[in-house]
Parts: C-alpha cells; structure tokens; sequence
C-alpha cells in the first residue's frame, strides 16, 4: 500500500535479486491500477541516495549502524526506564493515519492495556476530530467514503482533491455527470471543474444557507423525507419546525448576501438547483472551511439531522437540504 496520503492505494512491487526493478498499482485495489505522481516515484524514490536503510544508534555523537534487536532493546530499555521513575503517563504513542487498522490496534493495545496510559493520539485528531463527531451525529456514520463511488456530482468546498487524492478524484470524476468547485483559490481541482465559484474569505456556511434558501422557497426540498426523519436544530440545540427554518434563510436569500458572499445571485441559484436535482451529491470540504474545531463541530451541528441515517451511500433522488 502507497503511504503518501490516506487514500491508501494498492501497489504491486516487481523484485529480482532484493531489488526494485518495477512499481505499478494493483489492479485488484480500489485505485483499479491506477497511481498518482507520489505513488509512481515509489521506484525512483527506492533508489535514491541517503535513504535510511538500517537502525542507526547515536554514539559518542556519532549515528552509527547496529542491529535491529540492539535498537529495539534499547527503546524497550529506556521506555521502562521512565515509567519507573516518572510513572506511566511520562510516555505517549503518537501514530499516523497511514498505520493499518491491525497496526493502530497494537500499539493501543500496548499503551492503553500493557503500559496503563491513556496518551495514545494520532494526526488523524487535528484533520478529522470535529469532523468525525459531525457526520456520527447527522449521519450514523464517521467517514462514509464509500458514498463516493455512487455520487453523481460533485461539490468541493475549500477542499483540493485533485493534487492530494489523485486517485479518488479520478474515481470520482469518471462517474459524476458535474464537479463543482466553491474556493477562494485556484487549484487542480477548480481547473477540472464545471463550475467554479470564489466566495469571499469569512463566509464559512453562508453559501450553503444561501443555496438551502433558494432549494426550499424552490420546492427543491424532499418535505417527505424532512419531516419523517430530520429534527431541525438551531445553535443552541433547540427544535425548530418548517416555518421557522424558512425564516432563518429568508435573509439568506441570494439577493441579500451577494455582497458579502462575492457571488452573483444567480451563480447561487445555479449551483443550488444543480445540488437539488442530482440524483446523488457528494460534498467536500477540510479545514479551509470552517477555521477551527469548536466552531467546526457547531457548524456541523446545524447541518440537518437525520433519525434514522441517510443513506450516504446509496441516497436516491435530491438531498433532503
């Protein structure tokens, strides 16, 4: 598996002699044998020079070449070393979200059980804590990625997918009929799109309540499906009915917020009866979005909630907003 990004793409490695001689991807993987620019370095990337190939211990401050089990004993050697004297929170396990689910499951195995600490964290926490609260709260589900294989638009919103999931927009591309961009910045992804649109920097979840106006004053909004499962929120977390969220947008309406969005009125319509008629959208964004965790998780709070999920990955018909 390519470890550049956690798009996780299936590589196949030609060897002769303990030698590299061929990298390709794996027809059998999700990425259908297909390998981004990262992933086709791979062979040169094997053969370039001053790679670390052996356990390097210093000495006498020299980095000097030693075996696998001397390095590991003296990792083991001093780990034990500190939790004897400092206890067991003086150590943490810091992974990736490159690791496997086998290889995460370890070492918090290791930590949690065997070592008696908690301080266990990964770099998938500053990207996808919020995030991930988020959809379990709306959706049911942490990451349904599988739904990307079924969409039939796509939106991007400050995300750029092109250069850092080569793959999965190809994939995402060969079977979307639109590929919408919603971004300040002009990247790989904005160029491959159909529609591009540059709001102003601030404007956060305005352009989606912009859009959820026009779709609901439209008859664009599946009322069936709204009022049998989404319980609509406001910030505090207090029930609101049709009515009342029909009010909310009212000075939303594409007219009203051209000047604080930078965008043409009827560039929001557009965009907004494209996502109401697709028979399947999925949505992008990171975290050029919204600018950071608690106000992310609120955010996303106000995103409407479904009881029993939506099916992300199959949803026939418009979005519910």
């Amino acid at each position: 598996m390519c470890g550049y990004c956690g798009t996780g793409c299936g590589v196949q490695v030609g060897m002769r002699e303990g030698q590299i001689l061929e990298v390709g991807g794996d027809q059998d993987a999700h990425n259908r044998g297909k390998l981004c620019i990262k992933g086709s370095y791979l062979l040169l990337i094997s053969r370039l020079p001053g790679r670390l190939e052996h356990p390097l211990i210093r000495r006498n401050g020299e980095l000097r070449r030693t075996s696998w089990d001397e390095a590991m004993g003296l990792v083991a050697e001093r780990f034990t070393a500190v939790i004897a004297s400092m206890g067991p929170y003086a150590v943490a396990f810091y992974g990736s979200g490159q690791l496997y689910n086998e290889e995460s499951y370890t070492a918090n195995k290791l930590f949690k059980a065997g070592v008696d600490t908690n301080n266990v964290d990964g770099n998938p926490r500053l990207c996808m804590a919020s995030a991930a609260v988020g959809y379990v709260r709306n959706f049911g589900k942490d990451e349904p990625l599988q739904a990307r294989t079924k969409t039939s638009m796509l939106l991007s919103c400050s995300s750029s997918l092109a250069p850092t999931r080569p793959s999965a927009i190809c994939r995402c591309l060969s079977r979307c009929s639109r590929a919408v961009c919603v971004d300040l910045r002009v990247t790989m992804t904005a160029q491959r799109a159909d529609l591009r649109l540059r709001p102003r920097p601030g404007s956060d979840l305005l352009p989606g309540w912009s859009m959820a106006q026009v779709i609901c004053e439209s008859g664009l909004a599946d009322r069936r499906y709204i009022d049998a499962h989404v319980r609509l929120t406001d910030s505090a977390d207090a029930e609101v009915d049709w009515n009342g969220l029909r009010a909310f947008l009212a000075d939303c309406a594409p007219q009203r917020v051209t000047d604080r969005l930078g965008m043409a009125a009827d560039e929001i319509r557009k965009l907004a009866h494209l996502f109401a008629s697709s028979r399947a959208t999925m949505s992008l964004w990171t975290m050029g979005s919204p600018r950071d965790h608690a106000r992310q998780r609120d955010e996303l709070r106000q995103l409407p909630r479904s009881d029993p999920p939506h099916p992300l990955g199959a949803s026939p018909g418009a979005p519910a907003l």
